[in-house]
């Protein structure tokens, strides 16, 4: 099985190598998003964050569902060295039309943005 270099061994070791699935434009940053973990409903989902440039929102918060998130659990990111990960439960069953959505917090407010997810 693959090990992720600086998984700290909290995770599944089944999990399946990481995927980009591609950058998203929230509020000005720019937000590469890696999927580290399968999306299966009801368990729990990975992600790992790259931002793009220097400036730092106050938060991200990241959730597989429909844009109110109405039946989805967020998950807040935190960092790890110059990345952030982020953990989310997946609903069950995920809703028709689901997303991976990402929600920037800044001094200004929220706003948030999708992604398919795999």
């Amino acid at each position: 099985m693959p090990n992720r270099a600086g998984d700290g061994g909290d995770h599944a070791s089944t999990a399946p190598a990481a995927q980009s699935l591609g950058s998203v434009t929230v509020d000005g940053f720019e937000i590469e998003m890696i999927q580290t973990s399968a999306v299966e409903a009801g368990k729990e989902a990975t992600y790992t964050l790259k931002l793009k440039g220097d400036k730092e929102p106050k938060a991200i918060r990241i959730w597989i569902g429909i844009e109110s998130a109405k039946g989805s659990a967020k998950g807040k990111a935190h960092k790890h060295g110059k990345k952030m990960e982020a953990h989310c439960d997946v609903p069950d069953p995920i809703p028709a039309g689901a997303k991976l959505w990402v929600e920037v917090e800044t001094d200004a407010g929220k706003t948030k943005g999708s992604l398919d997810y795999k």
